[in-house]
């Protein structure tokens, strides 16, 4: 399935404590990194990004899928895509290659705390991921 031509594509980097968000502008030519969502369970995370979508007027849904660097899937492949389904948040939604996404975004984001990623707070990096695989998206789109 494909997503809308013309209105705002919501990107999610989702986790199971905390999903990255980003979104285009309604030309989809510019994305924008967004707060994260923090969430306790799918049902919680479903009503934050069903008000997200309502509010904004989102048209389509970009989700990040983890695999290997070969591109083979992984359990946690598995269980993104689990999720993502079981949201089912009533609009065109595609998944996307995320591979090096949360890497990219980490190197381009200053770590004042001077943590290593793996243990810095990871909310800036997971909405910067989203906003990456959005350009990304885009680009290959601009280009078809």
């Amino acid at each position: 399935m494909d997503l809308p031509t013309q209105g705002k594509i919501l990107a999610l980097d989702l986790g199971s404590v905390r999903t990255g968000v980003a979104v285009t502008d309604a030309l989809q030519r510019v994305a924008f990194a967004r707060a994260e969502i923090t969430h306790s369970s799918a049902e919680e995370l479903k009503t934050k990004l069903s008000k997200l979508i309502e509010e904004e007027g989102i048209v389509g849904v970009l989700i990040g899928l983890p695999t290997k660097l070969s591109g083979e899937e992984t359990e946690q492949t598995q269980k993104t895509r689990a999720l993502a389904i079981s949201l089912d948040l009533k609009i065109p939604m595609i998944f996307v290659d995320e591979r090096l996404t949360s890497e990219f975004a980490a190197s381009h984001l200053q770590n004042p705390s001077g943590l290593s990623t793996k243990q810095a707070p990871h909310g800036p990096v997971d909405s910067r991921s989203a906003q990456i695989m959005l350009e990304e998206w885009m680009g290959k789109i601009i280009k078809s």
